[in-house]
């Protein structure tokens, strides 16, 4: 057992006992009383327990016993028991481990002795009504049958006359909406990478499929929307020259001139004709930004270089990363890395 579990027991006077109860930080008393009248009074601060032993007067031939023990002892009885009985001191509830069956020690309670937050920093998403499990992986899920893992790999091979190299990893989230996908760090290594070589980790959309008139009137679709360029608009329900083709996907405008919102309750699009929306569908891929934004390389590294992050992100349907080295050296080296995500479904 770790010290770092275990209460640190300091054996302290009956004057000192007290004396750590009234003072500005107001410490709670307790008590256990043993057998024949014997009281065990304490103080809990942090990891440690200040405590000492009362004894009933007519005890003799204690060791360590104390010559002020029967006025101590009676001082208890008469000013803190009753309302120590009364008002316990508040417990802290105790996580109980299910494989264990132990409650968590009390260095891992909440609240300190002392009264302060403990805080633990974690990447993990809280996702109401689903859990979420640490995953590594150098690879995508194969999206057309629904497997996790299995897709492409994350390792890109430049060689010389080749100004640029991609792979996209892509992961159920992509075709399915109730997929629960985010990452939170990585680590790359590389080897050869010549002056000026970089590579980034790119978050790109998928397009929104869409169906042109002649085609959705065979189907039949109800044209529902135009196109002003590659972005998706809504118009008069059937008066417009596209009709969906299946899920849109949600592109976040970070200007708020977009022309979809989402009602996050029903979970619905919602057109905004004043342009003022927080989303835009487009029919062509997007880069909606980057987790690695050209991070120069140099020489070889076999070691993983450990990205993290403080958060975890959530990759929302629709969206896949993108591994690009920028070949600026025009020679032959190597690039690659796995992924630390959070995820629902580990198989």
């Amino acid at each position: 057992m770790s010290k770092r579990s275990r209460t640190l027991y300091k054996k302290r006077t009956w004057v000192k006992v007290k004396s750590l109860i009234n003072n500005k930080k107001g410490h709670s008393l307790d008590f256990e009383e043993k057998q024949n009248g014997v009281f065990r009074v304490f103080v809990q601060k942090g990891r440690s327990q200040f405590f000492v032993n009362l004894f009933p007067p007519g005890f003799e031939h204690v060791i360590g016993i104390s010559e002020t023990n029967d006025a101590d002892y009676q001082e208890f009885i008469d000013t803190y028991q009753s309302p120590i009985e009364d008002n316990p001191p508040a417990e802290l509830e105790h996580e109980l481990d299910l494989i264990t069956g132990k409650t968590s020690p009390k260095w891992a309670q909440p609240i300190t002795g002392d009264g302060k937050v403990r805080v633990l920093a974690s990447h993990k998403p809280i996702i109401p009504g689903k859990e979420s499990w640490n995953y590594f992986t150098s690879e995508g899920d194969v999206c057309t049958s629904g497997t996790v893992g299995g897709g492409e790999r994350m390792l890109v091979s430049c060689t010389s006359g080749t100004a640029m190299e991609q792979v996209d990893l892509e992961f159920l989230n992509n075709t399915l909406p109730s997929e629960y996908i985010y990452i939170f760090g990585g680590a790359v290594m590389w080897e050869n990478a010549g002056w000026g070589d970089c590579f980034s980790l790119d978050i790109i959309t998928d397009p929104t499929p869409v169906v042109p008139k002649a085609v959705a009137d065979t189907i039949p679709l109800s044209c529902d929307y135009n196109l002003d360029g590659d972005k998706v608009v809504q118009t008069i329900p059937g008066s417009g020259t596209h009709a969906l083709g299946g899920m849109p996907v949600f592109v976040q405008n970070f200007l708020h001139a977009g022309t979809w919102d989402l009602d996050k309750v029903a979970m619905q699009p919602v057109p905004n004709f004043a342009g003022t929306g927080e989303f835009d569908w487009f029919t062509g891929e997007k880069l909606m930004g980057s987790y690695i934004n050209h991070m120069t390389v140099y020489g070889t590294s076999m070691q993983p270089t450990i990205i993290d992050g403080t958060e975890s992100a959530p990759l929302p349907y629709g969206y896949k990363l993108r591994l690009q080295a920028c070949n600026n050296s025009n020679t032959d080296w190597k690039v690659w890395g796995f992924l630390r995500l959070y995820r629902e479904r580990l198989k």
